[in-house]
């Protein structure tokens, strides 16, 4: 087994560094919740595949789509719509586009593309066509390629919703690492200094490493007082003391803050991973390798696979 003093200062950094970047995908969480922004990024991609507002509102109003929102919203905002709803919805919404502007004959569902002629000219139409005309113009088959159209738009939506989210991640890992002066470099010298400080951080980690999903899924509340009772070298001085560093000084607070910053936002995932691959070096951890990794709570699972 190998216990050095070098891999327990890497389980502890590894341990903090989970810690705080759970905390900020709480926090992310929650603003991505009071913002509906999956809701948004998930219209933002329905928009761009039928570059049509009207087509669009009529989507949304759709009973189907409708029922997929807050049933308390007035306006409903889904934040997933299933591939085989969109195809139904948009079939039926093309229907009465239809059957509005030929004064109510919408064309036989049986054959779509007589549903596609009577659209206006414009980008939807042709995209439309052109999956038709490579079927055998069934509805059935139609469905299918237009779930595929579907699914294919929403993984570039997930891209874009996932780059937003790691801009939020990394705001309020840089606010929360300022807030609570969560200096790398201070964090190093304190554990290699202080042996019982790095012994109760590395005996959390190995029991985070046992109770992982309970730890992935507390709140905000828990995670910081889980901080608070590890007694981390966290927290400014006074003001004075501040003002009596030299330049070299405040330079390495910097440095320290900033590697911190970007520890924090490469997830707690990460973190959690390698966390347990050191303890298991270590020889202290359990020796299985199928444990899973921390991950947002269940109505965000979809984040990486929707909009």
């Amino acid at each position: 087994m190998l216990g050095s003093e070098y891999l327990d200062l890497a389980v502890a950094l590894a341990f903090v560094y989970m810690l705080f970047s759970l905390l900020c995908t709480s926090a992310s969480e929650g603003i991505s919740q009071l913002l509906s922004l999956r809701a948004k990024n998930l219209r933002a991609g329905v928009e761009s595949l039928l570059q049509d507002e009207k087509l669009v509102d009529a989507f949304y109003r759709h009973p189907l789509v409708r029922s997929l929102g807050h049933p308390a919203s007035k306006v409903p905002k889904p934040s997933y719509i299933p591939s085989r709803t969109f195809a139904i919805a948009l079939i039926d919404c093309l229907r009465s586009a239809v059957a509005e502007e030929s004064g109510g004959k919408s064309g036989s569902l049986e054959n779509p593309r007589e549903i596609l002629e009577k659209l206006p000219e414009g980008g939807l139409k042709r995209s439309l066509l052109t999956m038709v005309d490579s079927t055998e113009q069934k509805i059935e088959e139609t469905y299918h390629h237009l779930e595929s159209w579907f699914d294919s738009t929403m993984d570039r939506a997930s891209g874009w919703y996932k780059r937003k989210s790691q801009i939020i991640v990394l705001v309020i890992g840089v606010g929360i690492v300022c807030g609570a002066n969560l200096d790398t470099l201070e964090l190093i010298e304190g554990f290699w200094r202080s042996s019982a400080l790095r012994d109760s951080v590395v005996a959390a980690a190995e029991k985070a490493t046992v109770s992982g999903a309970a730890l992935s899924d507390g709140s905000v509340q828990d995670l910081s007082a889980l901080s608070n009772s590890l007694d981390l070298p966290l927290g400014w001085p006074s003001l004075q003391e501040l003002r009596n560093l030299t330049w070299g000084q405040k330079a390495q607070k910097v440095v320290g803050l900033i590697l911190s910053a970007l520890a924090i936002s490469l997830g707690a995932p990460f973190w959690f991973d390698l966390l347990n691959r050191l303890i298991r070096l270590r020889g202290s951890g359990k020796a299985e390798t199928t444990r899973a990794s921390p991950r947002m709570r269940p109505e965000t699972a979809k984040a990486d696979s929707l909009p």
